[in-house]
This record gives C-alpha cells, sequence and structure tokens, in this order.
C-alpha cells in the first residue's frame, strides 16, 4: 500500500524490499523532526509509544531491518505468502479487537495475531513523507 503524502526518491526500493523477503517491509522514510512511517512502541491500548530505539532507527545510527510493531503509508505486502490473507485494514473484521477504529492500527494488530512481524528497513535513503495536518490546520497554496 502506498499513501499520497509518500515520495519514494530511491528507483531501487521495490527490488530491495522485495530481496528481503519479508511477508511485510517497509522502507524508512524522513519527514520533519521525528515523525516517520513507523514506530518502534506501541502501548498496551494500541496507541504511539517512543522508545530509547526509536531515534537511533530514524537517524540511521542503527542500520538494518528492524521488527517493529507498527509501520504505515508505504508497506510493501507479500501476497503469495498463505499467511497474507488474515491481514486486514478493517477493525471490525478482527475477533475480539478491543482497540481504535484506526485503519493502521487495525493492519498491525492482525499482523500480529497471524504471527507475521513488521519490518521496517533503513539500510538506504528511500524517500520522504509529509507531516500529517492537525484536525484545525488549513491547507494553502
Amino acid at each position: 500500500s502506498l499513501d499520497c503524502d509518500v515520495f519514494l526518491t530511491n528507483p531501487d526500493t521495490l527490488n530491495y524490499l522485495v530481496s528481503k523477503n519479508y511477508t511485510i517491509v517497509a522502507p524508512m522514510l524522513r519527514a520533519e523532526g521525528l515523525y516517520s512511517n513507523f514506530w518502534h512502541g506501541m502501548t498496551d491500548d494500541y496507541y504511539y509509544q517512543r522508545t530509547e530505539e526509536y531515534t537511533p532507527v530514524l537517524r540511521r545510527e542503527n542500520q538494518g531491518c528492524f521488527t517493529v510493531p507498527m509501520v504505515h503509508s508505504c508497506v510493501l505486502i507479500d501476497l503469495r505468502r498463505r499467511e497474507s490473507e488474515y491481514l486486514t485494514y478493517v477493525p471490525s473484521k478482527i475477533d475480539k479487537f478491543d482497540g481504535p477504529n484506526d485503519d493502521i492500527i487495525a493492519f498491525a494488530i492482525s499482523a500480529n495475531r497471524s504471527a507475521i512481524t513488521l519490518n521496517i528497513c533503513n539500510e538506504l535513503k528511500f524517500g520522504y513523507i509529509m507531516v500529517p495536518l492537525e484536525q484545525n490546520d488549513q491547507l494553502s497554496v
């Protein structure tokens, strides 16, 4: 899946991600500040949790592919793998899900419950993601 606010600048992104041979893998994307397209921690009630490991991965001080609780906005899913059939972005399709009505959280939980790891890779510079607007922010030209 690829959101419209993602800008891939590395022409080798797709080949690189496929070569990693994961069911779910994402290229790490940069934005202003500490925002990116992955979480390195998640609270018990399924929300973002900053961890000590996050910033070194974001700044590429630690490089490689890392298993994380959340990837979003630019995600490669190997649909040839049987376990991918259990993935969903729809909270109501997850048995006994008591979390928020949020598509990316539903995806992460469906992967977790299906024993599928979510992986973020930062060995190369892949591109950028826009920082989301706040509810009252205005678009201007």
